[in-house]
């Protein structure tokens, strides 16, 4: 699986790297919005999984 996955991975942080400017430039709204995903997902799984 990590073998199919990986040259994707390197693709998409080459394609990041790219673009750091235009994501430096977008910067506190990109983080808080990363901030939310990973929110929900570190309140929303202990729940989940407790039911």
């Amino acid at each position: 699986m990590l073998a199919a996955l990986a040259p994707f991975m390197a693709k998409m942080g080459v394609s990041a790297g790219a673009n750091l400017a235009k994501l430096a430039a977008i910067g506190p709204a990109l983080i808080l919005q990363e901030f939310g995903n990973l929110g929900t997902i570190f309140i929303s799984l202990p729940i989940a999984s407790l039911l």
